[in-house]
């Protein structure tokens, strides 16, 4: 139980539930008569239900005491002795039912921003598992088994242009072929643009090779050879080359091998969903130990 519970009591008259109320409002109702030994009475939201004349702190006596001394038998001095005590019980009581008030309303507040505060809470969670759920996809590490070799679909885009070409495919044709070809490099190309660099020279050149060459030659290689077809070309056997474990461009070996294209920064990814799963731990454990702090 937290210690904000522990100020608060609730107590239980004729089936009827009331409170939160103050320590020190029980004790008055037990003097006033108004909570007897036998009403069930509990500490914080959770607490156990107990009768009241359990608890020393609060003071409540037996309904027959209660009863006896507020019997209409019991000697009354003057007139002028009850009114003010009449007065005095009915401010006593507007007293009461304000503090009641201003008590449930307190409580209210409280309950909805201890609400607030566990959606909020899932809510983070929720996002935290959404933005690497995403970022695992958008990385490809669940796909690199499905994703062809980029140099494979190239060098096949390639082969179709040669003979359309050779065969002088009619403008319906060869504008069908270049449709479907450019769908079909766009995320392969989106892909090599993410790893493509210095320290991957065979993405690098593959890039280049189907960016800056193979898109343009289904514009401009449609009846003859291009300039961007020659490139291609040199492109393509510069990354046979470096599978091979061949030098290209005056000894250049090209960095790190085509793995890492076909991981798909797996590494990144790992330490992502490590990161994620710490903070998603946290804030479950968080949680969890909130609940059983009210409990």
């Amino acid at each position: 139980m937290s210690e904000r519970d522990r100020n608060y009591w609730y107590y239980n008259i004729n089936g009827h539930e009331h409170g939160p109320v103050m320590g020190s409002r029980l004790r008055q109702m037990a003097r006033r008569g108004k909570l007897v030994s036998s009403d069930l009475i509990r500490q914080g939201k959770f607490g156990q239900w107990v009768e009241a004349g359990s608890v020393d702190e609060v003071g409540a006596r037996p309904l027959a005491v209660v009863a006896a001394e507020t019997s209409p038998e019991t000697p009354v001095k003057s007139v002028a002795n009850v009114q003010p005590n009449r007065f005095a019980e009915w401010l006593d009581e507007c007293k009461d039912r304000i503090s009641d008030g201003f008590s449930d309303l307190r409580q209210a507040v409280i309950d909805r921003l201890d609400l607030l505060r566990t959606v909020a809470n899932y809510l983070a969670l929720m996002a935290i598992v959404a933005f690497f759920a995403f970022r695992t996809i958008d990385c490809g590490a669940f796909q690199r088994t499905s994703i062809a070799d980029p140099l494979t679909t190239f060098q096949s885009v390639w082969n179709k242009l040669q003979k359309l070409r050779q065969s002088k495919a009619d403008p319906n044709l060869w504008s069908e072929f270049a449709s479907a070809s450019r769908a079909e490099l766009k995320p392969i190309i989106s892909r090599l643009e993410r790893v493509a660099g210095a320290t991957d020279r065979d993405a690098q050149l593959l890039l280049w090779a189907g960016r800056d060459c193979l898109m343009k030659m289904l514009d401009d290689a449609r009846t003859e050879p291009s300039s961007s077809e020659r490139q291609f070309a040199e492109y393509i056997e510069n990354v046979e080359l470096l599978r091979q474990g061949k030098p290209i461009y005056g000894g250049d070996l090209g960095g790190i091998s085509t793995r890492q294209l076909k991981t798909g920064n797996v590494e990144w990814v790992v330490a992502l969903l490590a990161v994620g799963i710490v903070l998603g731990g946290w804030i479950v454990l968080r949680l969890v130990k909130r609940r059983k702090s009210i409990s």
